[in-house]
């Protein structure tokens, strides 16, 4: 089995049968990053405690929730009995070896000065690297939460499992961003028009990033790594 035997089509509506059949428990596992979102929309901009709050949430809560919506993902996928506390187990369990790699590799670009990162020439060349080390990398926390690798085997496996993938991966990530743009823009129009209040951009900021994003991503990156282990084994 190859890349090209992998349809668009085909994970597009798997991914959306399966957000169908398993959003709200999805949406359970979400609720500590919502919640966090939520606290930060009301805490000044200029807030310290917004700001390291909001980095929290970048470096650990999202990955860590990330990582057990993986491990219900991929148990319902299989067919196996899964519940939420189950879930959550499995996830403080690993919560080390879930953490580690934001903590080194993405922790230092969360917490860089923004006057850095506002230079635009230095962006790019930032951008760059950051998408190829996502992408290489970004089954890491598939690895360690559903096949249950140490931290130095899930780095080395999920580079493995996407060697000679990163264009395929990549195209394949804009496709279904595309088509969860074109799924999203509407609601965002429609709630502008509902919603009159100065505060509407954030409420759908936590809408898109919290509520309903996520859950599409995760679904379709569990689907991808399960045809990518596929092809490898």
């Amino acid at each position: 089995m190859e890349y090209r035997d992998i349809s668009y089509i085909n994970l597009l509506k798997e991914t959306l049968k399966t957000i169908i059949a398993i959003y709200l428990p999805l949406l359970v596992i979400g609720l500590p990053a919502i919640i966090l979102a939520i606290i930060i929309i009301f805490l000044p901009e200029s807030s310290t405690i917004g700001s390291w709050l909001d980095r929290l949430l970048i470096v650990f809560v999202i990955p860590w929730l990330s990582a057990i919506r993986y491990f219900y993902i991929w148990r319902y996928l299989k067919r196996s009995k899964v519940t939420l506390m189950e879930a959550f187990s499995t996830g403080i369990k690993k919560w080390f070896p879930i953490l580690i790699l934001p903590l080194i590799v993405f922790a230092p670009i969360t917490f860089m000065p923004i006057e850095l990162i506002a230079i635009k020439p230095f962006f790019i060349l930032l951008l760059l690297p950051i998408i190829y080390m996502g992408t290489r990398l970004g089954f890491y926390w598939h690895t360690i939460i559903i096949d249950g690798v140490s931290t130095v085997n899930g780095i080395k496996y999920s580079w493995e499992v996407t060697k000679g993938y990163f264009g395929f991966i990549t195209r394949l990530n804009l496709i279904l961003f595309g088509v969860g743009f074109l799924i999203i823009f509407p609601f965002t129009i429609l709630t502008s028009s509902v919603i009159k209040t100065e505060m509407v951009n954030d409420w759908q900021s936590v809408l898109i990033q919290y509520v309903f994003a996520p859950i599409y991503w995760s679904i379709i990156s569990v689907l991808i790594y399960a045809q990518l282990k596929r092809i490898k084994t």
